[in-house]
Parts: structure tokens; sequence; C-alpha cells
């Protein structure tokens, strides 16, 4: 009875990931990326070096992407990105997620996201890797 009950709380307990979905792009590729799971059409990624809003003489890595959620409900997910240089070391790297983590039924977002980098990192950016999990 114990290990009934234990394997039950296990089975209730773990978060299962209908998309866990990872990769290394050029960036080219990466702005040309779609992945579609579960109802749900991630797209349209944009990516830009521009100088940061709060201080002007610091810079940004801007990353944007369209969300479409053609389900009735809400579903949930986050994407790493880490920027690489022509070695393949980290130069940059963020999480995007959509406000709340979620994305409503029925609904097309943009979601968009930066992180301070030294300035010409978007030109040392020869490939991305990318991260997609979510409950879709």
């Amino acid at each position: 009875m114990k290990y009934i009950i234990l394997t039950l709380m296990l089975f209730f307990t773990t978060t299962v990931f209908a998309i866990d979905q990872s990769d290394t792009v050029t960036r080219t590729q990466f702005e040309d990326l779609t992945i579609q799971s579960g109802g749900v059409n991630i797209n349209n990624f944009s990516m830009r070096e521009d100088t940061s809003f709060w201080d002007r003489n610091m810079r940004v890595m801007r990353i944007s992407f369209s969300a479409r959620n053609r389900n009735a409900a809400s579903k949930n997910f986050g994407i790493s990105i880490v920027g690489l240089d022509a070695s393949g070391n980290p130069i940059w790297a963020m999480n995007l997620e959509p406000m709340m983590g979620s994305i409503s039924g029925n609904r097309t977002e943009e979601i968009s996201g930066s992180a301070f980098v030294p300035q010409g990192t978007l030109n040392r950016t020869q490939r991305i890797w990318y991260r997609v999990i979510g409950n879709f």
C-alpha cells in the first residue's frame, strides 16, 4: 500500500511538458524559426541591438516574436535563448515568456525581452541556442 501511495504522489506531482524542444541554429534560421505544437504557433522572431531606454550609454539585445494559441484554454511556455560567438562561447542570454507565463486561448501575442550587452554583440552572434518548454 505504501508503494501505491508513493507512486500516486509522484504521478500527481510530476509536471509533464508536452513540448521540450531545443536546437542550435544560425541567426537567419532563428529569424525564420517556426515552432508548432498542440495548437500553439511561435514564429516571427526578430532581434536587434539597440541603445538602452534606461541608460543611453548602455546597449541591449532585443528579441521579439509572435505566439498564437488556437486552443480555447490558456497555454504556458517559456523560451530560453543564448547567443553564441564564432567559437561557440555564450555572449548573451535571456528567458522570454508571455505575461504571467501564459497565453490566453484563441489569442495572438507579441512577446519581447532584452538583455544588456557590449556594443557590437549582434554582429558577433553567429549561432543561437534555444529551448522551448510548455504544456502544449
